[in-house]
């Protein structure tokens, strides 16, 4: 992980500026200006963008002054730092004020000549704050911040939506995000920016998706973050939506980011991308662990079809007179696995069993709270009961949304009435956990949960998009 400097911290507003000469050889009593490797300090000016108005005006009065200086942002600079620019800009203005005194003035070339250009500078620049303060000009700055808030919310955005789309599908999610000083920073100033242009349209929902991809990423409670997730496309377009009209109404220009801003993004994006990797990789490791778990495997060996055999003349013991010999019961010797095993075959051979069938391969006993996919027959028992009831009920509204009503009936989950979509939320979550645990990874998948105008509601596809499962 990169190390990140407060110099390189994207600022919020609009930094103030000092002209220097270009030429590190004028300077003041041979020392070493503030800005390592440039001339002088000669005045301080507002804003890069007020330098852009000056400096037009330079070309066309002081053409040779103006191919000598240039503008340096104070950004990212300590309060010390920031002390020694104003004393090295006032020891210019000194040197200018007491130009052409045969005492106290400068005798040598360079003097004379920091001294004339800071004279010259602040008449310029006078008349350039007069013309803004009376004219359209004001406008034009105005329009220069809106452009820059703009410019630098789209960075940190960029940053957090490649994030965000790298841990989409993931089967994990780590706690505490290996990104969180990251994000947080980048939320912080994605904030001021975005606040800065509430005259754009569809503000508030923009800030509202914003918040809900930064509560995504950096939610450690895995129903939160499980909800969260089903809207995570919808809050990602929304926002990027609302970036994109604010380009077109307000534009944008890369003259707008100073060079270490740039430096922070660019270092920003390549961890993103260095996270991306990571989570695809152990996102593989985790999917081969799970494929290797020997349910799964025997899953997938009952659901193979049987071997073709021979046809066999009929025998005795196939005769319809002859009665079928009775069931065989295992001794008290045989492996507790042996006879869970044949417990379950014999519970899915009674009397009894009412499958009801959701699909070729998917049926539920309700009656007994069970679920048979493919074979495979699997029990929910104790504090699973909840979890089946609600699969239950899904798999009556196939394709269809499942309200808080059908849930608080007299068979529901929630029939004390005490639905909420935190409860919801973490039911739909046990129950997906449940059936990964047993191997039903395309059953889990079938099960979502989202929030319509507050209204907490579940909803059951099968077959679930990308599953072979019919």
């Amino acid at each position: 992980m990169m190390t990140r400097s407060t110099d390189n911290v994207p600022s919020s507003s609009v930094s103030p500026a000092y002209i220097v000469f270009k030429d590190p050889a004028i300077s003041l009593n041979d020392g070493k200006s503030v800005f390592a490797g440039h001339g002088a300090i000669l005045i301080g000016i507002e804003s890069m963008a007020f330098f852009e108005h000056l400096k037009e005006l330079l070309e066309h009065e002081e053409p040779e002054l103006a191919r000598d200086i240039c503008a340096l942002p104070t950004t990212g600079f300590s309060p010390a730092m920031k002390v020694r620019l104003k004393g090295e800009a006032n020891a210019s203005q000194l040197v200018a004020s007491f130009l052409g005194c045969e005492e106290y003035g400068a005798r040598d070339a360079v003097g004379q000549r920091i001294g004339w250009s800071v004279r010259r500078l602040t008449e310029l620049a006078e008349m350039i704050r007069a013309e803004l303060q009376s004219g359209d000009l004001p406008q034009e700055i105005r329009k220069a911040m809106l452009q820059r808030h703009l410019r630098l919310l789209a960075e940190c955005w960029t940053v957090v939506r490649d994030i965000a789309l790298s841990e989409t599908g993931l089967l994990f999610f780590t706690v505490p995000h290996s990104l969180s000083p990251l994000l947080n920073l980048i939320r912080h100033h994605a904030e001021q920016h975005l606040d800065a242009l509430k005259e754009c349209k569809q503000h508030q929902q923009a800030t509202e998706s914003l918040g809900s991809v930064f509560d995504f990423l950096l939610s450690g409670d895995p129903a939160e973050r499980d909800v969260g997730g089903e809207f995570l496309p919808q809050n990602i377009q929304q926002f990027q939506t609302f970036i994109d009209r604010a380009m077109v109404m307000i534009g944008t220009s890369d003259n707008l980011v100073t060079d270490d801003e740039k430096a922070f993004f660019k270092r920003a994006a390549a961890d993103a991308a260095e996270h991306a990797t990571r989570m695809r990789k152990k996102n593989a490791e985790v999917q081969a662990r799970i494929d290797a778990l020997p349910l799964a495997k025997a899953a997938e060996a009952m659901d193979a079809p049987p071997p073709a055999r021979p046809a066999q003349p009929p025998t005795a013991a196939d005769s319809p007179t002859r009665s079928a010999p009775a069931a065989t019961v295992s001794s008290p010797s045989a492996g507790s696995s042996g006879s869970a095993a044949k417990h379950e075959k014999t519970k899915a051979a009674s009397p009894g069993s009412e499958w009801r069938v959701v699909c070729s391969q998917l049926s539920l006993d309700d009656a007994g709270g069970r679920v048979k996919l493919g074979r495979t027959v699997l029990d929910f028992e104790g504090k699973t009961t909840q979890q089946f009831m609600l699969l239950a009920l899904l798999s009556k509204r196939p394709n269809k949304w499942l309200e808080t009503s059908s849930l608080e009936g007299a068979d529901g989950p929630w029939s004390s009435g005490e639905c909420t979509i935190d409860a919801l939320g973490s039911c739909a979550t046990k129950v997906r956990q449940a059936l990964r645990s047993k191997g039903m990874d395309g059953l889990a998948l079938a099960i979502k949960t989202r929030r319509v105008k507050g209204d907490p509601q579940v909803r059951f596809n099968w077959p679930p998009a990308g599953s072979a499962v019919d």
